[in-house]
């Protein structure tokens, strides 16, 4: 987790090695290094945002540098970002043992003497690299990679690299969820589903983003708000998959 933002930038499956002959070495499912942007990104913007185009990400803080499961079921890490005007965000992701789904609640208390506003968005930015799953030998079956999303009209809905820049997607959804998917695993935000969303893709400096973004929220001075949201990094079993949103597709 990067502090600059709260953002999920590095994820390894410990039961998914990236080779027989190195069983040690996870498969690394998020990255961000020199040669490869796959990241998982949520903020909050508008009026009192804390992410201002053309300004740098917020930073925030937790309690240790460093955190472990041990021998719990659950592992909760917070993520603080206490503002000038008395407004203070946390950002809590929630880890489960065995499982690939992460909860990310971004929580509002506002100590301030005003009205707190502003909209929460969550999107996954990827570049064009090519799938690490697919077969090198020039015999396998070629593989859908791109991003992948739910909407009410169509339960699963798939877009290449070229159709973010093409057609592009502006909707407004209610709930639903949106994804990058390979080979063997995927990624994905889930809302929400209470709420109608609007969801887009764009392109920005090689790197291709799929998005989703909530009405605007406000909160009078004294009160607390909590966005919820959900992210999954994993493979595609259809078992888990149903588990995380039987209702919505996710597992096609």
């Amino acid at each position: 987790i990067d502090p600059v933002g709260g953002d999920i930038v590095s994820v390894g499956l410990i039961d998914y090695p990236i080779s027989v002959d190195q069983p040690d070495i996870p498969f690394q499912l998020l990255n961000r290094n020199s040669e490869h942007t796959y990241i998982a990104q949520s903020g909050l913007v508008g009026e009192k945002g804390t992410d201002k185009a053309g300004q740098p990400r917020p930073y925030y803080h937790s309690s240790l540098p460093s955190y472990e499961m041990g021998d719990k079921e659950n592992l909760v890490v917070d993520l603080t970002l206490n503002q000038d005007d008395g407004v203070k965000i946390t950002k809590r992701l929630t880890f489960t043992r065995g499982g690939y789904l992460v909860n990310v609640d971004v929580i509002v208390d506002n100590a301030s003497s005003e009205t707190w506003s502003a909209a929460l968005f969550a999107q996954i930015k990827r570049d064009g690299s090519a799938d690490p799953g697919l077969d090198s030998s020039g015999f396998g079956l070629p593989t859908f990679i791109g991003g992948a999303y739910w909407d009410e009209d169509k339960p699963y809905n798939k877009k290449t690299f070229d159709e973010f820049t093409d057609e592009p997607l502006n909707k407004e959804i209610p709930g639903g969820w949106l994804a990058f998917i390979q080979h063997y695993f995927m990624s994905a935000w889930i809302p929400d589903q209470s709420m109608k969303l609007r969801y887009q893709t764009r392109t920005t400096s090689g790197h291709y983003i799929i998005s989703y973004i909530t009405p605007a929220v406000k909160v009078n001075a004294g009160d607390q708000y909590i966005f919820n949201n959900r992210f999954y990094a994993g493979p595609k079993i259809l078992s888990k998959l149903e588990e995380v949103e039987p209702d919505k597709g996710l597992d096609l």
